[in-house]
């Protein structure tokens, strides 16, 4: 009787441990499944920042280059339409959208006038579409949203080796990197290839882009 009962409580036991280390398994699995979740938002978030970051440069050139077009016709002997340079008009359309904040509604102003201006009705659209394509695509440019994307991945530690900025991929730029993963256990037994976790970001609509006559996408790696 004694012995039955010494065999059960070691099974019992046995059976204790056993599920013990069935609960202990999938609590990592779980913490690991977290982890990586956390991990794709913080790369998906990271993508999305670059990019917004990277069309800040772009509509900050776009000013540059507006200013260029105007000093340029005024160089030429061209009359003003209307009265308005192109900048008057941009800032009398950017007071109709109040309801936006002052970058928001700037940027939805640039489209609309600029892309008024490309389709045919501007004083000299073969200019202004030179110019706009110039400073989009100069080195200066290309090295400034280089830096400013790699900036961002790289303070939100993400992997800014292989990254790349598509510009523009259907008139936005998109963002695609990755972050590194990092297992709680048994991390050596994960090959270095299968530690990233991919994803992308993309800015909002550059809407005057399908406008520009001769404009290429650009594909920029960041090394």
């Amino acid at each position: 009787m004694s012995k039955q009962f010494s065999n059960e409580k070691g099974n019992i036991a046995l059976l204790t441990l056993g599920l013990m280390s069935v609960m202990i398994i999938m609590f990592l699995f779980l913490t690991n499944f977290v982890k990586v979740f956390s991990i794709k938002e913080q790369a998906s978030t990271n993508a999305q920042q670059a990019s917004l970051a990277a069309t800040s440069i772009v509509y900050e050139e776009v000013d540059e280059a507006i200013d260029e077009y105007e000093m340029t016709l005024i160089a030429n002997g061209k009359e003003i339409l209307e009265g308005e340079s192109l900048s008057e008009r941009i800032n009398k359309r950017q007071e109709q959208y109040s309801d936006l904040n002052q970058n928001e509604a700037h940027i939805k102003a640039v489209d609309e006038v600029l892309s008024e201006e490309l389709s045919g009705n501007g004083i000299d659209t073969k200019i202004l579409n030179d110019i706009l394509i110039e400073n989009l695509t100069n080195s200066q440019t290309i090295e400034s949203l280089k830096y400013e994307v790699s900036e961002v991945i790289s303070s939100n530690k993400g992997t800014v080796a292989n990254s790349e900025i598509v510009f523009m991929d259907d008139s936005q730029i998109t963002v695609k990197t990755s972050s590194k993963y990092k297992a709680l256990k048994f991390d050596s037994f994960i090959p270095d290839d299968q530690r990233d976790i991919n994803q992308t970001g993309t800015g909002p609509e550059i809407s005057f882009i399908e406008y520009l006559d001769g404009w290429s996408d650009i594909t920029i790696e960041l090394n």
